[in-house]
């Protein structure tokens, strides 16, 4: 370049005005940067010879390296007014017209160079990117193959193809055209990131961020990979490590709306409830129509219990984003914890309507339908629950589904999902799915194995890998629906869990000393739950139950919830056992610690499914909406005959639940102390 330069100067010197000269030298001084000297030195070329289209596209190229974007489109037009054929002004307006959002008229300009010039493979490429941002990824992954077809080894229309077959949702085709762009271009930051959301459509999310970091690794001030990143860590559960992406980010701009947004969906899993509803606030404050903020605000604020709020802010992301299937399922999942699982049904439906391949909306609209006891619609759009992004299975199992028939040689596995609650709740079908099929393997949580084996159930094995040989398999959840259950025939025969004799002996010489009632209580469930905040209660609440005289309450909870004892220890006294489930598995001292009590007082938690198994008497503290499968509206419970049902009138007011308890707790106490003292007047002992 230097002795071309060199080169056309020697000509100046001889012609001044050699008009190609001086244009040449302005290329190159565009080429170099020094685009106001390019400016003046074409300029000079134009005056001398006005009618030659390469010195007009040139001179805009230079005015667009400046931004100068009135002037360079000003440019092109006179370039193309000369030469309306001239394909690199054409190309080059369409570059302009690309880089400040007017789409059409880039796809027309790219549409005219590929009808002059066919195997023109920029344009081809330029074209599928302009019909991308129009929304149009079909038609555009059909232009990043013309232009692959007029060069092959084109390693940025690889990268854009697998762009737009990630935006179409073919994510392998996807990874496939993303990693032959990175064979020809291993440091491309955007091949890279664009291999990261194919692998996060695949839901490989170690694979994802792997390739989200080594975009990072490359450009490190790639803020667009860095959010994916930290969303990508999110979904893995790496809660801390997903907000310290995001931080990072607003250390580096604090008004990075997209990682304010983002931070307000990760906060809360931090326990940051507060934080997160700053955070937001704060995003929508800089960009009052961003609409993923106002429903991540919904959702945080359901959280804070402010219902009303929260209703509103969804309504408000809905009004901004009417076609956004999300919104009106996440509107559908604040309904339902509003209690109203009809108005829910009706937003999943348009959820639906926008989307009917979204998984999560027809689960939510089956746990509607559920809790308002149509269980036929309800269990079959529970299934799509294994569709959904969240749904959690260690095994990754490819066999197929069983479908409930009968099979005579066929090995059936059942394995657990979810919590330890829900495996007490529904082994009771292994033995529905036994007269059905003869050889049946069961994977469980490896905790639960003795009590289980105790309970008599068998082929039990820890539900992880390797897996005995097995030709179909079921999700636990799933027996439900394929037994058709309703309401009226969810499976009895009596209690189906057992707790060991020799336990139950030893707990009963710890407990007999205590006199009155003896009522078990816990307070607190698993906090990693997504609603434990309305499920769980605070051990304050008790009082009301520990001052009904005779009334002993003995402490089940497991840490973290163990911390509230001290708390409350200056106005109530709350009885603890040493040495519980520390040794054998879980639940097995718990078990027959059950069997030796009055009474068992629980939220929705694991405990409260044990009582019910074992036909221990249970009182069920439930939030106003609770789970689908307590119903809606009714004191008795379906699953447990033991089980009583004690609900919220108004979401978060617990003391109205606890007076109801502690008034029949009272009158319960009385009967048993007036029949102690009739036993004790006829000379009775201990009933």
């Amino acid at each position: 370049m230097p002795e071309a330069e060199q080169l056309y100067r020697q000509i100046l010197t001889f012609d001044p005005r050699h008009a190609a000269s001086l244009h040449l030298l302005g290329v190159i001084a565009h080429q170099f940067g020094r685009n106001e000297a390019a400016i003046e030195l074409i300029r000079q070329a134009i005056g001398l010879q006005d009618r030659q289209p390469s010195f007009h596209s040139n001179l805009g190229e230079a005015h667009r390296a400046l931004q100068q974007h009135a002037e360079a489109a000003a440019c092109y037009q006179r370039a193309i007014e000369l030469a309306p054929d001239f394909v690199p002004a054409h190309h080059n307006l369409g570059l302009l017209l690309q880089a400040t959002g007017q789409w059409a008229r880039a796809e027309k300009e790219y549409r005219t160079v590929i009808g002059l010039q066919t195997n023109h493979a920029e344009a081809h490429n330029n074209l599928g990117n302009v019909l991308r941002a129009q929304g149009k990824p079909s038609e555009a992954a059909d232009s990043y193959r013309a232009a692959l077809e007029h060069r092959p080894g084109y390693s940025e229309a690889l990268n854009n193809l697998g762009a737009a077959l990630v935006d179409l949702k073919q994510y392998a085709q996807a990874v496939e055209s993303l990693r032959l762009s990175l064979e020809l271009n291993p440091d491309s930051a955007e091949a890279l990131h664009n291999l990261g959301n194919a692998y996060k459509g695949l839901r490989q999310p170690d694979e994802s961020i792997s390739s989200f970091q080594a975009a990072l690794r490359v450009r490190p001030d790639f803020v667009e990979a860095r959010l994916n990143l930290g969303m990508a860590l999110q979904e893995r559960g790496d809660f801390f490590a997903a907000a310290d992406c995001f931080e990072q980010i607003l250390s580096k701009d604090p008004g990075q709306v997209e990682a304010l947004n983002n931070l307000g969906s990760v906060y809360p899993r931090l326990d940051r409830v507060q934080d997160a509803e700053t955070s937001l606030r704060r995003a929508i404050q800089l960009r009052p129509d961003f609409a993923e903020a106002h429903n991540n605000l919904g959702m945080v604020l359901e959280k804070l219990v402010r219902l009303e709020d929260a209703q509103r802010s969804l309504e408000q992301a809905i009004r901004l984003e009417p076609r956004n299937a999300k919104f009106h399922a996440d509107l559908g999942l604040l309904l339902r914890n509003r209690a109203q699982p009809t108005a829910a049904i009706q937003s999943y439906d348009e959820a639906l309507r926008l989307d009917p391949d979204d998984a999560e909306a027809q689960c939510g609209r089956g746990e509607a339908l559920l809790s308002l006891g149509d269980w036929a619609a309800g269990w079959a759009g529970h299934e799509y629950r294994l569709k959904c992004s969240t749904f959690d299975s260690t095994l990754h199992l490819t066999e197929p589904l069983w479908d409930g028939s009968t099979l005579d040689s066929q090995t059936l596995l059942v394995h657990a999902e979810q919590g330890l609650g829900d495996t007490l709740q529904f082994i009771r079908y292994v033995k529905l799915a036994q007269e059905r099929v003869k050889n049946i393997v069961v994977a469980v949580h490896p905790s639960l194995l003795t009590l289980l084996t105790n309970s008599g159930f068998s082929n039990l094995v820890p539900e992880r890998p390797p897996l005995p040989p097995f030709d179909v398999q079921v999700p636990l959840m799933s027996l439900p629906h394929l037994f058709g259950t309703r309401p009226e025939s969810v499976p009895w025969d009596g209690p189906y869990l057992s707790a060991d004799a020799e336990r139950i002996e030893k707990w009963r010489e710890v407990l007999s000393p205590i006199e009155g009632l003896k009522v078990g209580i816990i307070w607190q469930g698993n906090p990693a739950y997504h609603r434990d905040h309305a499920r769980s209660i605070p051990l304050a609440c008790f009082e009301a139950l520990a001052r009904v005289p005779g009334v002993n309450l003995i402490s089940l909870q497991k840490p973290p919830g163990t911390c509230q004892i001290l708390q409350v220890a200056d106005r109530f006294s709350v009885i603890t056992l040493d040495g519980l489930d520390t040794e054998g598995g879980a639940f097995l001292d718990t078990a027959a610690v059950l069997k030796n009590l009055d009474l068992v007082i629980t939220p929705d938690t694991a405990v409260g499914h044990l009582a019910g198994g074992l036909g221990v008497p249970v009182w069920l503290a439930l939030c106003h909406a609770p789970e689908c499968r307590w119903l809606l509206d009714r004191n008795d419970c379906v699953w447990y005959p033991s089980t009583r049902l004690f609900r919220q009138v108004q979401p978060g007011d617990w003391q109205k639940v606890f007076e109801r308890m502690a008034a029949e707790l009272r009158a319960r106490s009385s009967r048993q102390g007036e029949a102690r003292s009739h036993l004790k007047t006829l000379g009775g002992g201990r009933p």
